[in-house]
């Protein structure tokens, strides 16, 4: 029994230490169907971007995309802040792998405009960032 209670309280010690706690959560999916008339190929065109702010000023952001023969990803995380209703990311590193597990040191920022349940992007270093992302949380 001591040891339950203190296994119990150990983890939510842990719990509170550790973990961060989210702002809000935007996303976008986009999943097309293709289909080559000639040779009757049909595949997936796969969009998914997605977006974590955290309260404590950081965010962490999730991009990936798979076409016919094409595929991509990406993962960001730095610094948010929001001023005239204009929401900043500061990248400071990134990770174009998701089999390695490196982050690379990274200085770019990305600017949305908040409107409502979604932001929109203004200007952007990358092409990523052209999507209109939608509030989840």
């Amino acid at each position: 029994m001591k040891k339950t209670f203190f296994i119990i309280i150990h983890c939510l010690l842990a719990n509170f230490l550790f973990c961060q706690e989210v702002e809000s959560v935007y996303r976008f999916k986009k999943i097309k169907k293709q289909t080559y008339k000639d040779e009757k190929i049909t595949y997936f065109e796969k969009e998914l971007d997605s977006l974590v702010l955290y309260k404590d000023g950081e965010f962490y952001r999730q991009i990936s995309y798979a076409q016919f023969d094409n595929f991509g990803f990406e993962e960001q995380k730095g610094q948010w802040r929001i001023e005239n209703g204009i929401l900043y990311l500061n990248i400071i590193s990134k990770k174009e792998d998701f089999e390695k597990d490196n982050w690379i040191k990274y200085t770019g920022e990305i600017k949305y405009l908040i409107k409502r349940k979604k932001v929109i992007p203004i200007e952007s270093f990358n092409t990523y960032a052209t999507r209109n992302l939608k509030l989840v949380e």
